[in-house]
């Protein structure tokens, strides 16, 4: 799979994912933070997340735009283990260098910059009005993520409506 294929799985499963209301999606919230799941208790280092696992983490967890991606990454691909993620007795917190280096085969660090400031209505006045068109943090990620689909990587200067 090309690194554009992975990208576009990712974003359709965001999408879907969020239509399906199995996402908590907040901005100013953190990456991806929430109570560990029971399947993801007392797991050695080396376990790797199973589809199961990631998706008990997406239920119990509120997360920005990366940690939605990186968690459908997770889902799908099973190629991450418990040490890449922090956690603290049953919490997790994820922090922008996990969220980097897990979807690293797909998004380079400024894409994901790019994406991130474009959900949090950070910097350039061409992301100030995708930010602005899409007032609900679930719907700019579902445009976000719809702009991935369509263009194999993420244009901030397309405007999209979300219906």
């Amino acid at each position: 799979m090309t690194r554009s294929e992975r990208r576009i799985a990712i974003a359709k499963d965001v999408i879907e994912q969020i239509n399906l209301g199995k996402m908590c999606i907040r901005s100013s919230n953190g990456y991806l933070a929430g109570k560990l799941p029971k399947s993801c208790i007392n797991r050695d280092s080396e376990t790797k997340i199973s589809p199961l696992m990631a998706r008990d983490i997406q239920k119990s967890c509120k997360m920005c735009i990366r940690g939605a991606l990186m968690i459908s990454k997770i889902a799908q691909f099973n190629e991450v283990t418990m040490e890449n993620l922090n956690f603290d007795l049953d919490y997790i917190s994820i922090h922008v260098e996990s969220t980097a280096d897990i979807l690293e085969g797909a998004f380079s660090g400024e894409e994901l910059d790019i994406i991130e400031q474009t959900f949090e209505g950070w910097a350039d006045k061409k992301i100030g009005i995708f930010y602005c068109d899409h007032n609900d943090d679930a719907d700019r990620v579902i445009a976000i993520c719809q702009n991935i689909v369509d263009h194999g990587f993420f244009d901030p200067s397309v405007r999209y409506d979300v219906v």
